[in-house]
């Protein structure tokens, strides 16, 4: 077992790996072996690994609700949108769908109608008064 901190966005084991070079002294950084996230490049195998265990803070996980090639219900602006979903992109602060955030998405075309009528109650109640 690593005495090292696992991978902050998986959850996977970390590994030590050389860039070699012939023009420079070689440096070092830790990736996941699962995911593929790194540290930056240092000059020692010490203070990669101490980049790595140091870190911040753990960053959000943030998982995506739809799937590739599923079809979603999008709210733009005053419309609602039928899409498939094309990309997913997750960040350290939110999930995108597409280009749209996930929090404006929803599997059916009902879920998507009552968030925009609750979002626009207030204004339906002025015009109505």
């Amino acid at each position: 077992m690593s005495e090292h901190k696992k991978c902050p966005y998986c959850g996977g084991l970390p590994e030590l790996e050389a860039l070699k070079s012939l023009t420079t002294e070689d440096s070092w950084l830790v990736s996941c072996e699962d995911c593929g996230s790194s540290s930056a490049t240092y000059s020692s195998k010490k203070r990669a690994w101490q980049a790595w265990d140091t870190r911040a803070e753990e960053p959000k996980t943030f998982q995506p609700k739809f799937d590739i090639g599923e079809t979603i219900w999008v709210i733009v602006s005053d419309a609602i949108l039928k899409r498939k979903v094309q990309s997913i992109f997750i960040t350290d602060e939110d999930v995108r769908i597409d280009h749209y955030k996930s929090s404006r998405c929803y599997k059916t075309p009902q879920e998507a109608l009552d968030a925009w009528l609750s979002e626009y109650d207030e204004d339906f109640k002025e015009v109505g008064e």
